[in-house]
């Protein structure tokens, strides 16, 4: 289970990514053009906090091959990796 969040400012990427809409027209979102699969997220300045669990819905992207975290303050969170 995850517990963290990502706040949602009317200008950040996350403000597209609406529950019912193909999430590859998501800001921050790659997907393949054949397959569909999501193989890119970009998350970069997006304000997260809180907890990553390992079971988190993040790690069931089995086709991810880049995840951009960049320039997140880290210093207030607690994210837990465990592989």
């Amino acid at each position: 289970m995850s517990s963290f969040r990502i706040d949602t400012y009317p200008y950040s990427k996350t403000a597209t990514w609406k529950n019912g809409t193909d999430c590859c027209s998501w800001n921050g979102v790659t997907c393949d053009t054949i397959s569909g699969h999501v193989v890119g997220l970009n998350l970069a300045n997006e304000g997260i906090e809180g907890q990553l669990h390992p079971n988190s819905t993040l790690f069931h992207l089995p086709h991810l091959q880049s995840l951009d975290l960049s320039n997140i303050d880290f210093l207030d969170s607690h994210f837990h990796f465990k592989f």
